[in-house]
């Protein structure tokens, strides 16, 4: 599967958000490639998948933050919960466990980590201060962090 942030221009509309099409390894190219919805939110931008779960960051709650759902787009879980900062570019660790984030909290920029079945996020480690992370011309869409090997 495939996730990306677009709308359905093709189908006379523009609802946006995240949607989901099969890749060509779990449906054949003659089968077609429909794409189907699963947020509708402008703001949400996807940025790791694994298992049952995409990561993505929004501003629906008002900030940017950190989110997983399920692949259906149900169970959708805001695991960064930081209204006074800023939150992003979620990865899902290679167990399925955690996700990485970073975020501004207490004004400095940092990787946290917190539990995918939820709980408090953990500060791993400070980025570089020239770093402005989800701001001006390094926004969101041209950024990311991931998980190393183990």
């Amino acid at each position: 599967m495939i996730a990306y942030k677009g709308c359905n221009t093709w189908a006379g509309s523009r609802l946006c958000g995240i949607y989901l099409v099969p890749s060509a390894s779990t449906k054949g190219f003659s089968d077609g490639f429909i794409p189907r919805q699963l947020t509708r939110d402008t703001s949400d931008i996807p940025s790791d998948s694994k298992g049952n779960l995409i990561a993505f960051t929004s501003r629906r709650d008002g900030n940017w933050e950190a989110y997983v759902m399920d692949l259906n787009g149900d169970g959708i879980r805001n695991l960064s919960n930081s209204p006074d900062s800023d939150d992003g570019l979620p990865a899902i660790s290679p167990d399925g466990y955690w996700v990485a984030f970073v975020s501004n909290r207490g004004g400095q920029w940092a990787v946290w980590a917190a539990p995918v079945a939820g709980g408090d996020a953990q500060k791993l480690f400070d980025l570089p201060t020239n770093a402005p992370w989800g701001s001006g011309d390094r926004d969101w869409t041209n950024e990311r962090i991931s998980w190393g090997p183990n």
